[in-house]
């Protein structure tokens, strides 16, 4: 390991680790400051119908982190059907935007729209990203840690974007 102790590795990703999800706190906090800003504003504010398929997508990425947290505790047997449901609900994402779209709701409908779309949008940006990280370490087994602490990150910032889109 190029004269890097295991336990340095391993010091070294939670640093990492901990820098991208600050970096992600930051960058999720400020569009949802941009969001009550606008909402809040006195110009014309109207929400969009959200596809229910936004809700089971919801209870499929809370599956995943359910079935990576299993195989944390059953020595691995499990990640594949949390990663499979992590690409499902990628799937599933992919299927409410076009669910929108054929409804007439596009990034130019309204603010709400666009918030829709920039929040949901950022948040699939990362989610692939966890995705390629879970994969990762699914051939490298000692990154499954950071990989699954991750992912359950992403699955909090979703319940925080939902909550931001149909509370706030």
């Amino acid at each position: 390991m190029n004269g890097i102790t295991a336990e340095q590795q391993s010091a070294c990703n939670r640093t990492l680790l901990a820098a991208l999800v600050a970096t992600v706190v930051m960058l999720f906090t400020g569009f949802a400051a941009a969001y009550l800003e606008r909402s809040t504003s006195g110009a014309t504010w109207e929400r969009i119908k959200l596809p229910p398929l936004v809700l089971v997508n919801t209870a499929i990425l809370v599956a995943s982190s359910l079935a990576l947290e299993w195989a944390r505790r059953h020595d691995g047997r499990g990640n594949k059907l949390g990663i499979a449901l992590g690409f499902a609900f990628v799937i599933g994402q992919t299927a409410a935007f076009f669910q929108l779209r054929a409804a007439g709701v596009f990034v130019s409908s309204n603010a709400h729209a666009s918030f829709f779309y920039l929040l949901t949008g950022l948040h699939a940006a990362h989610v692939v990203g966890g995705l390629i990280a879970l994969l990762a370490a699914v051939r490298k087994p000692r990154l499954m840690q950071f990989a699954r602490t991750f992912w359950h990150f992403m699955g909090g910032i979703w319940i925080y974007v939902l909550a931001v889109l149909t509370v706030l």
